[in-house]
This record gives C-alpha cells, structure tokens and sequence, in this order.
C-alpha cells in the first residue's frame, strides 16, 4: 500500500514536539513493514483509519485500495469522540 501525507499532515506533524516527531516517524517504519503490528492498533474510527502514535497521539488517515491518504496527527481523546458520533 502506497502511503501519501497530505500538506495539512506534514504541517501538523512539523508543529509537534520533536519526541512525538521522533515516535510517529518510527510507528511510520513499522506500519510500512507491519501494519497489523499489534502497538499501532491500526483500526477504523468511522470513515477513517487511525494509528495509534502514543496514548495521547493518533494519526487519521483515508484508505483504499491502493493508498493510504495521511491528513491529521490528533490527540486521542478526538479519535474517542469520533466513535461516538459514528
């Protein structure tokens, strides 16, 4: 699966503290190697695919067939309400 970081990711993931940088750049390598890795908790929040980055960070992301489309780094507890409203 091709992955794409949208230009609003790339912003985002620039504006985050450089351990965060460090940490989702690192669950980027597994992901491309294993996406079923149990510590990314890689699953649908609605319409959306999320990865776990920390307790605290998630990464949102659009899938299809072919590629995964990055467009958000966001603190977990708006992932939690994503469940809620779906």
């Amino acid at each position: 699966m091709k992955s794409v970081r949208s230009p609003n990711f790339r912003k985002l993931f620039k504006d985050l503290p450089q351990e965060i940088q460090s940490l989702a750049a690192e669950k980027y390598k597994l992901w491309k190697s294993n996406l079923r890795h149990p510590s990314l908790h890689f699953k649908p929040v609605g319409k959306y695919w999320s990865v776990s980055i920390t307790r605290e960070y998630r990464a949102l992301c659009v899938c299809t067939e072919k590629h995964l489309f990055g467009f958000g780094l966001v603190p977990t507890v708006i992932t939690t309400r994503l469940y809620r409203v779906v």
